[in-house]
């Protein structure tokens, strides 16, 4: 638990209140350097403190220039009126990480660097969003020869996996592990090989959020029929004489270009992540 002055918000991905009318509150979920959506609740909800009762009706203040305002009433009556909320881990220390599919041409990977606090289930959506996948499949973690995932019971062979939900990043690499694995869509058998490049000291503001640094190519298009299915489509859709040229395009919706990469898209698709 975490206990934060309302008109002092956090730069951190935490929770920013504002009181509005009718005793409801507004939470901002804030990721910097951006503001999340707002989720209305009713006051009731939040365990709250105050040296005085402040009247619902009076909250008629709320988010003004970007920073968060008390009510005037709850200021004349109260001397100091706080919100109690949870407060996520603060990171010790942040991972660059490499990311690299394996057995295509040309190679597709991403250097992106979260921090240690994030869950490998969190990670799982992060390495998602900066490759390009649309997170239509499983997936699972090799890492130390232990096996990692969302525990899917109807997946055979999950048996020997552990609950990717209750382990950060931090607590399963340490600071002895080089390589692990990431495997998607067991169907077309995605491999991506993840290096850890850098382990960062935290930096408030700079790089104590998950962020997309670098990268190459575009991520193949999902069911494509894994590295094989690959290659023979990239072969297809670059001649127009090949035989199957006309049916990859159609089931593509047009040309590919497997050397476009957006870093701002990598990061935007980060940002909006849940």
């Amino acid at each position: 638990m975490a206990t934060h002055r309302i008109g002092q918000p956090d730069c951190f991905d935490l929770e920013l209140v504002c009181v509005l009318p009718l005793g409801r509150i507004a939470i901002s979920h804030f990721v910097p350097p951006y503001s999340r959506s707002y989720q209305l609740l009713d006051v009731r909800g939040i365990e709250a403190r105050s040296q005085g009762r402040a009247d619902p009706a009076a909250h008629a203040q709320g988010q003004r220039g970007g920073r968060i305002v008390a009510p005037s009433l709850a200021q004349r009556r109260c001397d100091t009126w706080w919100i109690t909320k949870y407060q996520r881990t603060q990171p010790k220390r942040v991972y660059q990480l490499r990311v690299e599919l394996q057995h295509i041409v040309p190679s597709v990977w991403r250097r992106i660097l979260v921090p240690d606090s994030v869950k490998l289930a969190k990670l799982d959506r992060i390495v998602q969003a900066a490759m390009g996948w649309t997170n239509s499949h499983l997936h699972d973690w090799n890492i130390e020869q232990q096996r990692y995932d969302a525990l899917d019971k109807e997946w055979v062979g999950s048996d020997d996996m552990l609950d990717e939900r209750k382990f950060t990043i931090g607590g399963v690499l340490g600071e002895q592990v080089q390589t692990f694995a990431y495997n998607y869509d067991f169907g077309d058998g995605w491999e991506h090989l993840i290096t850890v490049e850098e382990c960062q000291p935290v930096q408030e503001g700079r790089n104590d959020w998950p962020m997309c640094l670098a990268g190459e190519n575009a991520c193949p298009p999902e069911d494509v029929g894994g590295p094989p299915g690959y290659m023979d489509f990239l072969e297809a859709m670059h001649n127009l004489t090949h035989e199957q040229h006309a049916d990859y395009w159609r089931w593509w919706g047009g040309p590919f270009d497997a050397n476009v990469f957006s870093i701002n898209a990598a990061n935007l698709a980060i940002q909006n992540l849940r």
